[in-house]
């Protein structure tokens, strides 16, 4: 089945966002190139799946699967869309509806953009709506009606502020461990709630870095000398395999303290 002509403009207006301007369908092999002078880029096909080499492994899983799966959700909403009621919002069409309160688009891809997203609460007779929401972003306008039509409590939710915090707290506390003495299963936990928070709440260009390595323990800090703090993530990761390694042979080797009991 051919990609259909919004998926195409959709992934085209997507691809240039992130720097793909030349992104380009084609027919003869029912494939979106986002690099069409580039043999070795990745490949769309018509329903999402993504066609790369080895070394694109990372970019593909860290940008451009959520970039296809946005283009696919988005697109399959519009296809299943129903008319405004409202006659002079005809240029929008509902997405869902739900306690009064309208998820809706407009379709600009003509115009060489994506959909105009909003969020409206109805009027007291229904007739009309009112206080629109709008945005860009189809996964902000999702979680927009999710909280206006109440189907997720805002004391459940943390603000972008709150979120850009915690992952501050946290890097700051697996840098310095402030004689806590964090474990390597305290860190891989750390890590894991970071990782949430970053996919949750914020772009990854605009977060703080996030140490992936297990903090020195007093102990070694008294015994060792400063060494080069690791700059690159892969020396990062390389130095929590080390420090988790020498952690987890200091335990073994520590003498067993006796018991009375035994």
């Amino acid at each position: 089945m051919a990609m259909s002509e919004l998926k195409q403009k959709l992934f085209q207006y997507e691809l240039a966002k992130i720097g793909f301007r030349d992104a380009a369908y084609m027919p003869d092999t029912d494939q979106m190139k986002i690099q069409p002078d580039n043999e070795r880029m990745p490949v769309i096909n018509d329903v999402g799946d993504i066609n790369y080499k080895t070394e694109q492994r990372d970019f593909v899983f860290d940008t451009l699967k959520p970039l296809v799966d946005r283009v696919n959700e988005a697109a399959a909403a519009w296809e299943r869309s129903s008319e405004m009621p409202v006659e002079s919002l005809s240029q929008f069409r509902v997405l869902a509806e739900y306690n009064n309160i309208i998820m809706a688009a407009r379709n600009d891809t003509e115009s060489g953009r994506g959909f105009h997203f909003v969020t409206w609460q109805y009027d007291y007779d229904r007739i009309g709506v009112e206080h629109g929401h709008y945005t860009e972003d189809f996964n902000v306008v999702k979680e927009d009606f999710a909280k206006r039509a109440g189907l997720v409590s805002e004391d459940k939710l943390f603000t972008r502020e709150q979120a850009t915090e915690i992952i501050t707290v946290i890097a700051d506390l697996m840098e310095n461990d402030y004689d806590l003495y964090l474990t390597s299963e305290k860190v891989v936990l750390l890590n894991e709630i970071t990782e949430k928070l970053r996919g949750a709440y914020l772009e990854k260009d605009t977060v703080c870095e996030v140490i992936h390595e297990p903090p020195e323990t007093a102990e070694n800090a008294e015994n060792e000398k400063p060494k080069r703090k690791p700059k690159t993530l892969e020396e990062k990761m390389q130095a929590a395999k080390e420090k988790v390694k020498t952690q987890d042979t200091q335990n073994k080797s520590k003498p067993r303290k006796h018991d009375e009991r035994e």
